[in-house]
């Protein structure tokens, strides 16, 4: 095999895997592990890679931030597809919050369409228009407090808080700018937004995290959670 096949051949494996490790590539070509070590190097090089103790990992993304509008439009059919599994866990007679995230804007509007007799709560304006503009019986409270007067997608703060922590939620559905598996954090963007994240995560029974795949390569700026403190992650994958 040509030097360059086995480097394609590693990539290919790292992109499925997310980690490689010297003892297992060595195995696999049959080389030993400082030709192995010598593959790594030449691919961090190429920025194709980044070298950790015993192998390799992605080069991950760092989060660029965009406007709301700009966000609905990228992933439009991924977004769907968490929606819809998200939507699916939403049981009758249950208190929902749906957190600032362009996949909840989805989520809300599934719950408009089926009329869910439910209590939806949310601190996103998006949100909020959904169910003033749609004529509906659903049960739905929304918080205030301060704007973001940045991108003006939904309230924050000590007042938002304290009207977080009034109810007691069945489920909860949270949005985030990116995930790091290994280092086991979960993101977002601003620090007041990661504030709310967590007392929305301390107050809900169950609390969902709903990305689209490739944020699972992406950091943010704010980690607001890990794992051990969530029910789990909801990806279109």
């Amino acid at each position: 095999m040509f030097v360059e096949e086995r480097h394609q051949l590693i990539i290919s494996i790292l992109e499925k895997e997310g980690k490689i490790k010297v003892k297992d590539l060595s195995s696999r070509f049959r080389l030993t592990e400082d030709a192995i070590r010598k593959d790594l190097a030449l691919l961090e090089k190429k920025k194709l890679l980044k070298r950790v103790y015993g192998g390799a990992v992605k080069i991950r993304d760092d989060f660029s931030f965009l406007a709301l509008e700009d966000r609905k439009k990228i992933l439009p059919k991924e977004k769907q597809k968490v929606a819809k599994k998200a939507f699916d866990k939403i049981k009758e007679n249950s208190v929902i919050f749906l957190d600032i995230s362009t996949i909840n804007i989805e989520v809300a509007k599934m719950i408009i369409e089926a009329k869910l007799k439910i209590l939806v709560i949310t601190n996103m304006i998006e949100i909020f228009l959904q169910f003033l503009e749609k004529d509906t019986d659903i049960e739905f409270i929304f918080i205030g407090g301060k704007l973001d007067k940045k991108n003006k997608e939904g309230f924050v703060g000590s007042y938002s808080i304290e009207q977080i922590k009034n109810f007691q939620y069945d489920l909860a559905f949270l949005g985030a700018t990116g995930i790091n598996e290994e280092e086991n954090i979960i993101f977002t963007y601003f620090l007041e937004d990661a504030i709310c994240k967590k007392e929305i995560i301390r107050n809900s029974k169950e609390k969902y995290i709903l990305i689209e795949s490739k944020k699972l390569n992406i950091d943010g700026r704010v980690k607001f959670a890990t794992f051990d403190e969530i029910d789990g992650i909801i990806t279109e994958k």
